[in-house]
């Protein structure tokens, strides 16, 4: 799976897990205000830690496409730098 392919499936995942997150608490049997309070709260929240999700994955692919790059100039120079890309894994 390629890089951007991850990240997109992460940030499916983290959008579907806000989204029936939202819907649990629309759906809960509480007052209309209590709910929008939650959800008020806890989008605070979720907005104050995308940073702790959002950094790793974005590090960790721009690490696999250095390393695609690398490999992919290595295939063009040809068998005899083989050896570097294996070093470099």
């Amino acid at each position: 799976m390629s890089g951007k392919n991850s990240f997109m499936l992460l940030t499916m995942f983290a959008a579907g897990s806000v989204l029936g997150a939202i819907a649990a608490l629309l759906l809960a049997p509480k007052p209309g205000s209590e709910t929008r309070r939650a959800i008020a709260s806890t989008s605070r929240n979720a907005y104050g830690r995308k940073e702790m999700v959002i950094d790793p994955a974005k590090k960790a692919t721009s690490g696999v496409k250095g390393l695609k790059e690398k490999m992919s100039k290595e295939k063009m120079a040809g068998p005899e730098a083989a050896g570097s890309v294996e070093e470099a894994a």
